[in-house]
């Protein structure tokens, strides 16, 4: 459950989240956990400047049973009945700066400069007798570079004395206000070291003071071509840690074209290409190829053929993918559908747009809205 207030006098605004978790399970322990996170900010903005600081208070509850289960024998001294409040303080700033430029000379657009300051301090809180359930913690990225926790999940609140810094520049269409580009770089700096009892039992704790540098690219490089671009980079070791690329060709809806290459040093090494093509007549073609440059193995495969006759539409569709034993499994989908009021058989629409992505059911008369306007 959740409730917010930004109406709170002198400008506050309120937030307050509570959550309450029963986890049963027949070999670990039994908890029953109650978390109360309450939280006030001042946002305090303009045109071009931002500034919220903002506290809270991350409140947890645990009552427990089953400790003296096998399965559960690290917690099975710790108390059955335990709390823990543990504050937490933020500030988060920007500024948008702006200039007119060109693009090729023959287009006028608007570009942006929006650095970004995000400063987390969370103070040293023993939490090593309180049991995991559902927490674990979360690989460093874009999305965690502005959160204040660590961990993903109730049990643990990483302890934090912070600072990420970003920079963002953005191209800017002014008659429509659509993004053309965005490219982002940006590190945190720690300024005090790992807390091992506010940490996941058995985690190697950070023996760094600063992060890898993270650069992102993402926009419209050419008409109807757009890319994305994700580097990840340690400076101390002039290594390269996760590079991602990737691009699309999308000249109409149901036709699209994609193809990327990821790589993490520590996990894989892929390639992927797919798509969406029409033939003749009503006939279309779809299908992925995932292949692991690491594994030297073809991860998955993805083949189907479409036909819309008007009225109805046949779909139907191959997908092989290999298991981690290297035992591939191959699952066949075929639908008949009538002017999308009937449908028969095992429809391959979800395995498609997860797999290839933009696609676009044929025979829809509106286009896909995540594409809209591209």
């Amino acid at each position: 459950a959740s409730a917010f207030r930004y109406d709170l006098p002198l400008g506050l605004a309120g937030t307050m989240s509570a959550t309450y978790v029963n986890y049963d399970h027949p070999d670990y322990l039994l908890a029953k956990r109650t978390v109360l996170y309450p939280q006030l900010s001042l946002p305090l903005a303009t045109a071009a400047f931002s500034l919220t600081p903002k506290i809270s208070l991350h409140s947890a509850h645990y009552e427990l049973d089953g400790l003296d289960r096998p399965a559960a024998a690290q917690w099975k001294n710790v108390p059955a009945r335990q709390s823990s409040t543990i504050p937490i303080f933020s500030v988060d700033g920007s500024v948008v700066l702006e200039r007119e430029t060109e693009w090729f000379g023959d287009r006028s657009l608007v570009q942006t400069l929006e650095p970004r300051a995000f400063y987390v301090y969370i103070p040293k809180h023993d939490q090593s007798e309180i049991p995991v359930i559902d927490t674990g913690a979360t690989g460093f990225n874009y999305a965690q570079m502005f959160s204040e926790n660590r961990y993903a999940g109730s049990d643990r609140v990483g302890d934090a004395n912070q600072l990420t810094l970003a920079l963002t520049s953005r191209l800017i269409d002014p008659p429509t206000g659509a993004e053309i580009l965005r490219a982002t770089v940006g590190a945190r700096q720690y300024f005090s070291d790992q807390d091992k009892n506010s940490s996941l039992p058995g985690e190697t704790l950070r023996n760094y003071k600063s992060t890898d540098i993270l650069t992102s690219f993402t926009g419209q490089v050419l008409p109807k071509v757009y890319a994305d671009l994700g580097w990840q980079f340690n400076p101390s070791e002039s290594l390269t840690k996760r590079f991602v690329i990737g691009g699309r060709y999308r000249p109409s809806a149901g036709r699209i074209l994609n193809a990327s290459y990821r790589f993490d040093r520590d996990y894989l090494e892929q390639v992927d290409v797919s798509g969406q093509w029409p033939l003749f007549g009503g006939w279309h073609a779809v299908g992925r190829y995932n292949y692991s440059i690491s594994e030297k193995r073809v991860i998955e495969t993805i083949g189907g053929l479409e036909y819309n006759a008007g009225c109805w539409v046949a779909r139907v569709a191959l997908q092989r993918l290999a298991t981690i034993a290297d035992q591939p499994t191959t699952a066949i989908f075929f639908q008949l559908e009538l002017n999308d009021f009937w449908k028969v058989g095992s429809s391959p629409l979800n395995l498609l747009r997860r797999n290839v992505p933009g696609y676009g059911k044929i025979g829809q008369v509106t286009d896909d809205p995540v594409f809209v306007g591209q």
